[in-house]
């Protein structure tokens, strides 16, 4: 079955090689056939493969009114840390989400669930490295043929992905001439976590290219030139951020202010980014977990200081103020954006759209989430308390208060 996945993706590799780096627009169609035909085959081969690759069946309405939409992922952004970023925390006319969280806390999982709108025991995601986690096992299960960047590309939107990828990218898993399927422009870090901000080396549309100074800085300069090549879109963009990922500067890593400090560039992203779009945009801003710094630092428990996120989303139609009764996940990113490009999503998704939440609504919603770390740990989220059952059959009730952070 890997076998059968992995051709597919490798025949997406072929078909961007053959047209370049710079396509013309008879090359560009091309290229979008050869994707959707890799795409279709891994479908059909992986056959029943539980809810990973099987039916990746969308459909979209060509004159549909499509926004453009920015999807901005911090790494390791906690709530306390988040509430310290006074600059970013006070950018008008956004909703702000006080009960946000990600279903699994840790990188690879939570960015596979923001992209396929399930839960890592469905999209196979358990970890950041293999067996089960990381690039390789993105490669193995074949997910990446059909994400929230291929249903996009699909329907028309100009994608592109800046920064970090799943764990393994460009160094270990897969070479830095892979582009996942689904992606127009592709800027994503080779360089490893411990070579830190400055200088990192990058993944350009396959190509290996360095970029001077702060890494997060190097990502606004990326996205805003292409806000000004694709110009009114629709275009879809997902950057995740480097900061504020260790490694930290040279200090305690109890202290806070430090990585706060890290944290400048993205607010600066942010900033920029809502100056630069016009009024048919949505930006998006988010993290991929949490994070606690004691008894040792670390983003893998069920508490809420890795499990709870910020989010803050800014766009038309948008209601502007706080949203503190609604339990919402990173699970809820894919149909939510979908439903904003006009696109209806796959039956495997198992989030539901924001998008009544955005417009200040009252719709039926969920008064319980599932959150989990596949062979470790699971957990009931509600509003008032967390439930968790760890693996070697103890059991915590802990009380919880509805916008704690």
């Amino acid at each position: 079955m890997a076998e059968w996945t992995n051709a597919a993706v490798l025949k997406t590799a072929e078909v961007q090689a053959s047209v370049g780096s710079n396509p013309t627009p008879s090359a560009r169609i091309r290229l979008r056939v050869g994707v959707a035909i890799a795409t279709l085959a891994a479908v059909v081969l992986l056959g029943g493969d539980i809810a990973r690759s099987a039916g990746c069946a969308i459909s979209f309405q060509p004159q549909a009114h499509r926004p453009n939409i920015i999807l901005v992922v911090a790494d390791d952004l906690d709530v306390p840390l988040f509430r310290t970023l006074r600059r970013l925390t006070s950018l008008p006319g956004g909703r702000h989400f006080d009960e946000a969280f990600v279903t699994t806390p840790t990188c690879c999982p939570s960015k596979a669930s923001m992209l396929r709108g399930q839960y890592a025991h469905s999209h196979g995601i358990y970890s950041n490295n293999p067996p089960n986690g990381g690039q390789a096992r993105a490669l193995q299960l074949g997910i990446e043929s059909c994400t929230l960047a291929t249903w996009l590309h699909s329907a028309g939107y100009e994608t592109s992905f800046i920064g970090r990828y799943f764990v393994g990218y460009g160094w270990r898993d897969a070479a830095p001439s892979y582009v996942p399927p689904g992606w127009d422009h592709w800027m994503a870090r080779v360089s490893r976590s411990e070579a830190g901000y400055d200088g990192i080396e990058f993944s350009v549309d396959g190509q290996r290219r360095t970029f001077p100074g702060n890494t997060d800085v190097a990502a606004t300069l990326e996205a805003r030139q292409l806000i000004a090549q694709v110009g009114h879109g629709p275009y879809f963009m997902m950057i995740a951020t480097m900061a504020p990922h260790w490694p930290w500067p040279r200090v305690h890593h109890s202290n806070p202010s430090r990585r706060g400090a890290l944290m400048a560039p993205v607010e600066e992203m942010v900033a920029q980014l809502l100056a630069a779009v016009d009024d048919d945009t949505y930006v998006i801003f988010t993290s991929d977990n949490g994070f606690h710094l004691v008894p040792r630092a670390g983003k893998d428990l069920p508490y809420d200081s890795d499990t709870k996120v910020p989010l803050i989303v800014w766009g038309p139609d948008v209601t502007p103020g706080t949203d503190t009764a609604h339990l919402v996940a990173n699970i809820d990113f894919a149909p939510t954006i979908a439903e904003l490009a006009g696109v209806t999503p796959p039956a495997f998704v198992e989030g539901r759209s924001l998008v009544p939440l955005l417009r200040g609504q009252e719709p039926p919603w969920r008064d319980e989430l599932t959150l989990e770390l596949v062979g470790r740990w699971t957990a009931t989220r509600t509003a008032t308390e967390l439930r968790v059952d760890w693996a070697n059959g103890r059991r915590e009730v802990i009380p919880e208060r509805p916008g704690s952070p």
